[in-house]
């Protein structure tokens, strides 16, 4: 096998690390990288552009067209790798980093502790994941003026929610679902209320009225008749898939 080919692979790889791309991304790139090598070898042809281009022609009609975008951003990659030039990185991967960055020191300390403890757990690439999608919402949490754990309140988490925006709605699900692991270990050391993770379920969430949002009147009668608003985190959630859960944010 071509060695120029091999090392420009290497540093292909060695970028998607760096960069802390997700791990489905690393991933996709590892396969086409593996289905081009195969291929070279069965024709008996060296490294091109031409040639993984062509490559990438004869199966194209039988891959999904996410498949095919994300091969045809690996092979840029390759290419330049191979003709060593600058891979370059994208403004979505840059901004990706930079929410790590540009957090507050308790929030860059609880983010630390936290993926220290899950290191014996998970691989790398989630660990990654992991840090991607809490920055991002600690980088939320900064930015309306958290201060620290404390700061972290359903009415904030519920804003998040439905400020975030993703290029899916599975893939938000997929962020809430990491952030929703930070959010139980915090709950766990008694840093936030063990409900607040539960606001970034939908089901929870298009259920949930916050007492502030309603009329004077409404807001009487409410704390004229209701039961207290404590309860456990379970009952809590299985409340809310049943009727309509209320929370007093005043006190949240």
């Amino acid at each position: 096998m071509d060695k120029r080919f091999e090392a420009a692979v290497s540093v292909v790889k060695a970028h998607l690390e760096t960069n802390q791309y997700s791990y489905s991304t690393t991933r996709f790139h590892v396969r086409c990288f593996k289905l081009l090598s195969r291929y070279l070898a069965g024709v008996e042809k060296p490294y091109s552009e031409y040639v993984a281009k062509q490559w990438l022609q004869s199966i194209e009609s039988g891959l999904c067209r996410t498949t095919v975008s994300t091969y045809k951003r690996a092979l840029k990659k390759l290419a330049a790798a191979y003709n060593q030039k600058d891979i370059g990185t994208t403004k979505t991967q840059y901004d990706k980093r930079q929410n790590y960055r540009r957090l507050d020191p308790w929030a860059t300390t609880l983010l630390d502790t936290f993926l220290r403890k899950m290191s014996g757990t998970y691989s790398r690439y989630y660990l990654r994941t992991l840090k991607t999608a809490i920055a991002r919402f600690l980088t939320y949490v900064v930015k309306k003026g958290g201060y620290g754990p404390s700061d972290i309140t359903h009415r904030l988490t519920a804003d998040f929610y439905r400020d975030d925006e993703h290029s899916s709605h599975q893939v938000q699900n997929a962020y809430n679902r990491l952030i929703q692991k930070f959010l139980q270990y915090l709950a766990d050391k008694g840093k936030i209320q063990l409900s607040i993770y539960l606001t970034l379920d939908k089901f929870v969430l298009q259920r949930l009225v916050f007492i502030e949002t309603l009329s004077g009147n409404e807001q009487k009668t409410f704390r004229e008749n209701s039961e207290a608003s404590v309860i456990e985190a379970v009952a809590y959630y299985r409340k809310a898939l049943e009727t309509a859960a209320i929370i007093d944010v005043y006190s949240s």
